[in-house]
């Protein structure tokens, strides 16, 4: 019997402006598209009640979570986050398809998640320990699950 076909989304604050990084998306969403079913799930960016960065990752959080669907693994990017291997996320990704889980990937925006989100996360992950626009972390985290499910699949693509 086949593996169900993951549901996997994407949930951020924003769009992605820069037009090279929309292609890049746009690309990598097309490869998956034969693994997954992959969806960008953009809140509206937050903004300051009070003048305060606190009141803009807050009111981010809560339209983060509410994106959230019950059931969902919920994978928070997030410096503080585990560091991990392609083998290692494929890993990730093949449990959740094969227990029928989805996987819901929030992406804060240019101030980061609140610790609402954090907390709430099954798991904190760290693309890496450099620091990269939210914009360029998103495509980087598409190439990322297209190239954990072509490991599950033993395509060439991670050789």
């Amino acid at each position: 019997m086949a593996a169900p076909r993951p549901i996997i989304e994407l949930i951020f604050p924003g769009r992605t402006a820069c037009r090279y990084l929309k292609e890049g998306e746009e690309d990598y969403l097309k490869r998956l598209s034969r693994f997954a079913a992959v969806t960008m799930k953009p809140v509206k960016a937050g903004r300051s009640t009070d003048g305060s960065n606190a009141s803009i990752i807050t009111a981010e959080s809560r339209q983060l979570l509410n994106k959230i669907p019950p059931n969902h693994l919920l994978i928070a990017l997030d410096p503080a986050g585990r560091e991990m291997d392609s083998p290692e996320f494929a890993q990730i990704l093949g449990r959740a398809r094969d227990e029928g889980r989805g996987i819901s990937f929030v992406i804060g925006g240019h101030l980061g998640l609140g610790a609402e989100v954090r907390e709430k996360a099954d798991r904190l992950l760290a693309i890496s320990r450099m620091t990269f626009t939210h914009e360029m972390a998103r495509m980087i985290l598409l190439e990322q699950i297209y190239r954990g499910f072509s490991i599950l699949s033993g395509t060439d693509y991670h050789k």
